[in-house]
């Protein structure tokens, strides 16, 4: 990642891992939308960008990699990543659950939700994750309203949930409440072409 400026090594990783997170959720939306293999191109990229204690890290990469593996019939491929899954610490979704259970702060109780939402469509588990995704933005719109855009990265995550569960009109409906937060925020939809 190169910027027009000088840069130290802790800004560069930064935004290395900025990067690895925006890649991870394109090459879900075009996973989800079976566009496959631009999407596994932009899992590869996204992979090579995360890093371990990042919010994207490489484990929750190769889960979803791993997804789109087993649908797209590349054994020698899933074997190569179940192996390199064999050795990264997973996400403890059940003790972050435990955790959740116990958070009185409105906005840890969602960021944990939509962690652990991450972390279940990270395993497959989409029905879960969708569950999570649609408990953070009701939280989210609890404590600023529903024209807030932090809800907008959240309802997006919801619909490639949804998506991968075969619920696309339901899923439409969370992309266009994301699409509207972002165009009332000024910015452009990340997955819109162009």
């Amino acid at each position: 990642m190169d910027a027009p400026f000088p840069i130290c090594g802790t800004a560069r990783l930064a935004m290395s891992r900025l990067a690895a997170g925006t890649l991870l959720r394109r090459a879900k939306r075009l996973h989800a939308f079976g566009l496959g293999e631009r999407a596994r191109a932009l899992y590869e990229e996204a992979l090579a960008a995360s890093g371990e204690g990042s919010s994207t890290s490489p484990a929750m990469v190769r889960g979803y990699l791993l997804q789109w593996l087993e649908a797209n019939g590349d054994e020698a491929s899933v074997l190569a990543v179940r192996e390199a899954l064999r050795f990264e610490r997973p996400f403890d979704v059940e003790a972050a659950t435990r955790d959740l259970a116990a958070m009185t702060d409105a906005m840890w109780r969602w960021r944990c939700r939509a962690d652990i939402g991450q972390w279940l469509g990270a395993s497959g588990r989409h029905e879960e994750a969708s569950a999570c995704f649609g408990e953070a933005i009701a939280e989210v719109v609890a404590l600023w309203g529903p024209d807030h855009l932090e809800i907008a990265r959240y309802e997006d995550e919801l619909a490639t949930m949804l998506l991968f569960g075969g619920r696309a009109e339901e899923a439409d409906r969370h992309i266009a409440n994301a699409r509207r937060l972002v165009a009332l925020a000024g910015f452009r939809y990340e997955h819109d072409e162009g």
